[in-house]
């Protein structure tokens, strides 16, 4: 700003200088000027920053709870314990949800590519302070066969001796239904299927 507090640098100029920078740095250069601190809170720029550094597809939106882009990536960032140790890519299309057995040595996976995998760990997966997990897929089955449009959510019982699946059909103009598919986790068979509305 000069000596009369006019911005030297327009607000666009600042944003396109902003969005070349990472989220500490952007938060560093808020604090140098009111006119900096406005913009390095805009939400367009958080928007950007959440897809970029998180590596989400731009059509997952914002947490529904969440009241703004800034506030959903911090929450991310200061909840949310990473520790990469293997990328898996068992899946062709979105992974949508997973889900954790209760032993910790196994997870299931649900996608848009119709299937629900299940995946074994040489320790438990949720003992995120390891680096040496050894992850490998241990089951697969594709739904497609059962007219299922894709995956959406699995979950454990309580042994962990099956897993329960549900998809969605994709019917005319839009409409949907769904099932919940009953999968044994020692053969992976499905032991049976019933009829749900997937989204209540």
């Amino acid at each position: 700003m000069d000596e009369g507090g006019t911005p030297l640098l327009p607000d666009s100029l600042v944003y396109q200088i902003f969005l070349s920078l990472g989220p500490a740095d952007v938060l560093a250069a808020g604090l140098v000027c009111r006119q900096w601190q406005a913009v390095s809170r805009d939400e367009f720029l958080w928007r950007e920053q959440f897809y970029r550094y998180y590596q989400v597809a731009r059509d997952v939106p914002r947490h529904p709870a969440a009241t703004s882009w800034y506030e959903e990536f911090q929450r991310l960032y200061d909840t949310v314990p990473c520790v990469e140790v293997q990328t898996l890519r068992e899946h062709t299309d979105q992974v949508l949800h997973l889900s954790f057995s209760h032993s910790g040595y196994q997870f299931a996976s649900c996608s848009k590519d119709c299937t629900v995998k299940a995946i074994t760990t040489a320790t438990p997966a949720l003992q995120i302070w390891s680096n040496d997990l050894t992850i490998s897929l241990l089951h697969s089955a594709d739904m497609r066969p059962y007219n299922w449009s894709y995956t959406q959510f699995s979950q454990f019982n309580k042994d962990d001796s099956l897993l329960l699946a549900s998809g969605v059909f994709l019917g005319p103009h839009n409409s949907s239904s769904g099932e919940i598919a009953v999968i044994s986790l020692d053969s992976f068979a499905l032991l049976s299927r019933v009829r749900n509305k997937p989204y209540d």
